[in-house]
């Protein structure tokens, strides 16, 4: 592969231009990928003037349809030196956190907590070749993408 002028030269003398838009790869993300939903709810009470307890919930929906799947066999030069064949459908998002906020004249600190569930379905290639009414006989793998964080703010108010 050699670059010239703005584009590219494959080993096979097939040129592709910097700018060409990819119309088969963004077809197919056309077909697999929908619109995302996005929620938050938060709640705060305050002890006093110098503590706040706040507890909130975070969901967003997956971006993939529930049938996609990775389809090498469309023209598309992005796809043309990709050499993976495994891909993984994300399900929705759901966190939880719980904090506590204090104040002490211009200086506060934030703790809070978040829990975050979430899963994929992995699949290490695809057997449709292209029909997306044929079943993949690949079985899907689920994997566990659950994961807890600890976040502490600590400023100043000018």
């Amino acid at each position: 592969i050699s670059y010239d002028r703005g584009g590219w030269l494959d080993d096979w003398g097939d040129y592709y231009d910097d700018n060409e838009d990819d119309e088969a790869l963004k077809n197919e993300a056309d077909r697999h990928m929908k619109g995302v939903s996005t929620i938050k709810l938060g709640l705060e009470y305050m002890v006093d003037p110098h503590v706040a307890l706040r507890v909130g919930y975070n969901y967003v929906s997956s971006p993939y349809n529930k049938s996609a799947y990775r389809n090498q066999f469309i023209n598309s030069a992005s796809l043309d030196y990709t050499t993976t064949t495994d891909y993984m459908n994300l399900s929705e998002i759901n966190r939880f956190t719980c904090g506590i906020g204090l104040t002490f004249g211009k200086f506060y600190a934030d703790a809070a907590y978040m829990y975050q569930n979430q899963h994929g379905d992995f699949y290490a290639f695809n057997t449709q070749m292209n029909n997306p009414s044929a079943h993949n006989d690949c079985p899907s793998s689920r994997i566990k993408l659950d994961r807890s964080k600890f976040m502490l703010t600590i400023g100043y108010r000018f």
